[in-house]
């Protein structure tokens, strides 16, 4: 009896346990501006694993400090629909010490401006950034987003006409951080270097399937200036950018760039399309440079035109006139097209017309809208 009376005991003290052990609470959506009048005011009450879900609108606010494991999303169909404006009176987000992963979503982040990262300063924390548009933001470095020892997933956005006076007109890295970046299209960001991307990291970038149009850096590197460790560079489409070193790339110190599947084409001013300072080098496989006013396959890149898959001739876009850089089915970039018939698609845009092209009006959004 004694035993039993034990036994009984025990498991009654074993299921009280389980039921007074507090469980998490559940996540909330804190609605943007039907709760809250303002995202900060949303932020303020969200914990980790909450959504702050903004509805489609102009929001004119800055320096919105952000807390970790939240998810800051647009609740619209289009990019465009929720806009956060900073109007030139501070950045957007402030992200500090976000161990737990923030998520940003489906918004436009425009007219921000500060010393580092007009739209975004990121220091030590984790990011995932999808679907958003960072437009007209300026600072001294990091036009749009400025990150020190943090590695953010950037996948499906677009940097347009963002501006550095310093370094990275779209982005600028250094420290401990490693970047990943899917689809995302840089479009006449400007910087004194770095006009789409300045890395000043120690551990590798990653950059797939990426356009980077029209870009211009006043000394180095049109489209990705980078030092120490370089990125790693795929399927990625390089087109009329301008830099006196380096119109689409330019590496530095002992950085190593890995540039694979690509295209740098009609890059303009004095800088050839690949240049090197110090002890960097660049290996291309499976690349077509061409057209550049700088140069094409010279300098550090001098003695690789032909080896490795790597070619120099006309991408055969469908409608450069108005920015179509997908492929014509005759582009030697088309898939195991000869002379290079060991490659995969060159370039970030797969072959969408036939010979000849008729004549329409592209806009970037059209065109990315094609594959999303």
């Amino acid at each position: 009896m004694t035993f039993h009376r034990y036994i009984h005991g025990f498991y009654f003290l074993f299921i009280l346990a389980v039921f007074s052990t507090p469980r998490p609470a559940a996540s909330a959506t804190r609605h943007v501006p039907s709760e809250f009048p303002t995202i900060q005011g949303a932020v303020d009450y969200s914990t980790p694993g909450d959504t702050v879900l903004i509805t489609c609108d102009i929001y004119e606010e800055s320096e919105i400090i952000l807390n970790p494991g939240i998810i800051i999303r647009g609740d619209g169909a289009a990019e465009d629909c929720v806009i956060i404006d900073a109007q030139q009176s501070g950045r957007s987000f402030y992200c500090n010490d976000l161990i737990q992963t923030v998520r940003i979503e489906n918004l436009t982040i425009r007219a921000g401006s500060a010393n580092t990262g007009g739209a975004i300063y990121c220091n030590n924390s984790s990011l995932h950034i999808t679907d958003c548009t960072f437009e007209q933001n300026t600072a001294v470095n990091g036009g749009a987003i400025w990150c020190n020892d943090s590695s953010p997933v950037i996948s499906d956005c677009t940097f347009e006409q963002n501006t550095a006076s310093g370094l990275g007109g779209g982005l600028y890295f250094q420290q401990d951080s490693a970047p990943v970046f899917a689809d995302c299209l840089f479009y006449e960001n400007t910087a004194g270097s770095g006009g789409g991307i300045f890395f000043n990291t120690t551990l590798e970038a990653e950059i797939v399937d990426c356009t980077f149009s029209k870009n211009n850096s006043v000394n180095w590197g049109g489209g990705i200036a980078t030092g120490n460790v370089a990125p790693v560079v795929t399927n990625c489409t390089f087109y009329r950018n301008s830099g006196t070193e380096g119109s689409g790339i330019m590496v530095l110190s002992s950085g190593h760039l890995r540039l694979n599947n690509s295209i740098i084409g009609y890059g303009t001013g004095a800088g050839k399309a690949v240049e090197c300072r110090g002890s960097a080098i660049a290996t291309l496989t499976c690349c077509d440079v061409y057209g550049n006013s700088g140069g094409d396959y010279a300098g550090c890149i001098g003695n690789q035109n032909g080896l490795d898959g790597n070619i120099s001739a006309s991408p055969v876009f469908c409608d450069m006139a108005n920015n179509d850089l997908t492929l014509r089915i005759d582009s030697k970039c088309a898939p195991y097209s000869l002379p290079n018939s060991q490659c995969a698609l060159i370039g970030a845009w797969p072959v969408r017309c036939n010979i000849p092209n008729p004549v329409h009006i592209s806009t970037w959004g059209s065109i990315k809208a094609l594959y999303k």
